[in-house]
């Protein structure tokens, strides 16, 4: 219910033309170019930004782990769900025991903050031979990982697959 200092919001559908048209948006929020508006944005954004960075380290201790084969490193949830290239294991059996060395630095990092998740792809070294890792960790309230899906594309499967 409105407060009666502030008159109620009215609220507008969000228009989207066709692709030979602009877009046009209409606001469906009163306007943020206010004082208030602008802290209510500052306030958003930094909690948001934190909760990315919180998650990016999640994705980087990951990698960081993998060459040790540190899984028990890592903070797990009871019932953990581990799945590599779409077959659920044992935390700490695939690539956990057969990675030698990760790149420190990630191609792409996707975070979804809300749903506490982070995927990311990044280099691996496996037995002298280099594959693209792909990860998606889930993040619970508590902060522990309770969801980890990854995939492991190996360069000697891509050739067999083109022969």
């Amino acid at each position: 219910m409105p407060s009666k200092t502030e008159p109620p919001v009215k609220r507008m559908p969000l228009l989207i033309s066709p692709p030979d048209f602009p877009l046009q948006w209409v606001p469906s929020l009163p306007s943020l170019d206010t004082p208030r508006g602008r802290r209510y944005v500052r306030k958003v954004s930094q909690d948001l930004q934190e909760r990315r960075a919180y998650l990016g380290a999640y994705a980087d201790r990951y990698f960081e782990l993998l060459p040790s084969g540190g899984h028990q490193q890592l903070p797990i949830a009871r019932g953990v769900v581990f799945t590599e290239n779409g077959q659920r294991l044992r935390l700490g059996q695939g690539l956990w025991a057969t990675a030698t060395g990760a790149a420190r630095t990630r191609a792409v990092t996707l975070l979804d903050g809300p749903a506490g998740q982070v995927a990311t792809w990044g280099m691996v070294t496996e037995a002298g031979h280099d594959a693209i890792l792909g990860v998606r960790l889930k993040v619970d309230d508590e902060g522990l990982i309770d969801e980890i899906d990854t995939f492991v594309v190996r360069f000697n499967d891509m050739a067999s697959a083109f022969s």
